[in-house]
């Protein structure tokens, strides 16, 4: 994968995060009005869909700290060929290389 691939599936998946943050919001509230109505089925349902959904939300984070990870990795390898060519032109150009690619 490119860089430009790494940051933008970074972006989807802090996107995805927030969208199942909102949902367990509304699942919390579903939850809290069967409890209220004492409806014993619709609660255990929403338990179960809200444990998935909190499933789904840290995987969603580990995958946004695997890219980060990805993205450090990168620039410590451009670094370091940068510092290994004397900061000449031709070592910046392939240090910029190291990072994209």
């Amino acid at each position: 994968m490119s860089i430009f691939d790494d940051i933008a599936k970074g972006i989807r998946d802090v996107d995805k995060k927030g969208h199942l943050q909102r949902r367990k919001q509304r699942q919390n509230k579903k939850q809290a009005k069967a409890k209220k109505a004492g409806d014993l089925a619709a609660v255990k349902k929403f338990a179960a869909r809200k444990k998935m959904t909190t499933k789904k939300r840290k995987k969603a984070q580990k995958e946004i700290n695997k890219i980060g990870t990805t993205l450090i990795k990168r620039g410590s390898k451009a670094g370091i060929v940068a510092a290994a060519g004397g900061g000449s032109p031709a070592a910046l150009t392939a240090a910029g290389l190291a990072f994209v690619a």
